[in-house]
């Protein structure tokens, strides 16, 4: 399931981007640290799974750091990829999310 189209086919919007980089980034701050490998990870799915150049996926990154900050967001957040991912896209995200583990 390639992530670039939501369920219904349009191109996906930043903001599920940015939902998805923020589970992730919650997966690899469950410890309170963020290893360089988990970063390097992080960085490579977002890029390969949403074609972003290098400095999309930092502003991504960046976005969803401080969002993840507000511990209300994350409901929002779930919402967010619920309504926007299939079931085999969310699965996606999920599997992205044990690559980071």
């Amino acid at each position: 399931a390639k992530l670039t189209a939501g369920a219904g086919g349009q191109p996906t919007e930043r903001d599920v981007k940015i939902a998805t980089a923020v589970i992730l980034l919650e997966v690899a701050g469950q410890d309170e640290d963020y290893a360089p490998e988990e970063t390097e990870t992080i960085f490579s799915v977002l890029e390969s799974q949403f074609q972003l150049t290098e400095d999309e996926a930092l502003d991504i990154l960046e976005t969803a750091d401080a969002l993840r900050k507000d511990g209300k967001i994350f409901d929002e957040i779930i919402t967010t990829i619920n309504s926007c991912f299939s079931i085999a896209q969310r699965e996606k995200v999920f599997s992205m999310a044990w690559k980071v583990i």
